[in-house]
């Protein structure tokens, strides 16, 4: 299932939230919500990850498996 989504977020106009695109349904985006602060950085992972990092000082970790 790898290599099929795509993450997003709109920066500072933006309520902290991530949206989770699967391009192969071209569906709704599924929403993460988890930050208190901007997003500052993503990077999916090869494992179905998504580690994002915000102005909160908070690195998570989002388990994708299944987008």
């Amino acid at each position: 299932d790898g290599g099929r989504c795509i993450a997003s977020s709109r920066g500072q106009f933006d309520d902290y939230k991530i949206r989770i695109w699967d391009v192969a349904n071209y569906g709704n985006p599924k929403t993460l919500v988890g930050h208190t602060g901007y997003l500052k950085g993503m990077l999916l992972t090869g494992s179905n990850n998504l580690l994002t990092i915000s102005e909160d000082r908070y690195l998570k970790v989002w388990d994708l498996k299944g987008c």
